[in-house]
């Protein structure tokens, strides 16, 4: 019982810090041009359509060269 809990504190320590940076990610987006906003727009259209992470993470390191 309590490696279960454990375990689920865990997963919802996980799903804070993801949430925590997305808030960060948003307030970045928002101070974007509006160019650079619709550009980002389109990366995050191509992400979403990705299958695994890795294909993810190789679509936004090809955004940084």
């Amino acid at each position: 019982e309590v490696d279960n809990m454990n375990k689920e504190q865990e997963y919802i320590k996980f799903w804070t810090s993801i949430m925590n940076k997305i808030d960060e990610i948003e307030k970045e987006y928002n101070n974007l041009s509006d160019e650079n906003k619709r550009r980002a727009d389109g990366v995050r259209d191509t992400i979403l359509r990705a299958h695994t992470f890795v294909d993810a993470v190789q679509i936004i390191r090809s955004q940084m060269n």
